[in-house]
């Protein structure tokens, strides 16, 4: 009996040994996988197939081979896949860089072009911030404002909250309107108490609301194609020395002189300077409709 008892203990502490290295094997194989798949290189030279907007035609885009310096995650083929940095120059020589998401050895997912300031070639950075596709910069409505926002960029500098960034991707279809059940929609944000003594003074109490302003006076209008968008800026203002900047995401048939009415999301105080040498303050607004 009593060998019978030290048999049937030592098969049982024998299993349990198997079992742990079966267990211990099978988790070391799991790390290993795990290591394998974060592969990543530091300064490689690579030459990426990448899409870019048309310089004479931002409508429209072109594939480019551009060789630089590749630092980042890769996949098992060597090609950049997950998180890394692109570093290049266009055709003038000038240095640009690509931070950001990569799959299939492209930009794809979140990331910002990066073009530095340059004496004598530009007086701020400029930067293409959002969603990339195969190298092409296809930014979400929300993401072509902040663009818009950048010095250099029209009427002034300014800056898109997050509180407004998340208004904007909950209601693309409002940006601007096309369809009557649109319209509808938009009214149920609309508050036409709101005046431009209330935006300057504070206008992070009003971010979720849709503005209405009457019989603005146009001084200045411009139509842009940018990244897949045709963009009508628009500086209006009236007799009380009110002045909106107005961003609108399609083509408009009005011009300098014209009388507009709109309606419209708050974004933020901006200011530029004038012809006079002074200040022109302004408030900018997202367009949604014309009336």
């Amino acid at each position: 009996m009593k060998k019978l008892l030290l048999g049937l203990i030592l098969s049982s502490l024998l299993l349990t040994g198997c079992n742990q290295n079966n267990e211990n094997a099978s988790s070391s194989q799991d790390n290993n996988s795990s290591v394998e798949q974060t592969l990543e290189v530091t300064d490689k030279e690579m030459t990426l197939t990448l899409n870019f907007w048309n310089s004479d035609d931002r409508l429209n885009y072109s594939s480019l081979e551009k060789t630089g310096i590749y630092t980042g995650e890769v996949d098992e083929n060597g090609l950049p896949s997950g998180h890394g940095r692109f570093d290049t120059e266009n055709s003038e020589g000038l240095p640009w860089y690509y931070d950001g998401e990569f799959s299939n050895g492209s930009f794809n997912g979140i990331g910002k072009c990066v073009w530095e300031k340059q004496e004598g070639v530009r007086e701020n950075d400029y930067i293409e911030y959002g969603n990339y596709k195969d190298g092409l910069f296809v930014p979400t409505k929300s993401q072509l404002l902040m663009h818009l926002g950048q010095p250099d960029m029209n009427f002034g500098e300014f800056s898109v909250s997050d509180k407004s960034i998340a208004f904007i991707d909950s209601h693309e279809n409002l940006f601007p309107t096309y369809t009557e059940s649109d319209l509808q929609e938009l009214e149920s944000y609309v508050d036409r108490t709101i005046e431009y003594k209330h935006l300057m003074k504070a206008p992070d109490k009003y971010l979720e609301n849709i503005i209405e302003i009457k019989d603005a006076i146009i001084y200045q209008i411009f139509e842009n194609d940018l990244c897949g968008h045709t963009v009508t800026s628009i500086l209006a203002g009236n007799l009380n020395g009110d002045y909106y900047t107005i961003y609108f995401d399609r083509s408009l048939e009005l011009y300098q002189g014209d009388s507009i009415s709109f309606l419209g999301l708050p974004i933020a105080s901006s200011w530029f300077e004038n012809v006079s040498g002074g200040v022109t303050n302004n408030f900018v607004v997202y367009g949604c409709s014309i009336f």
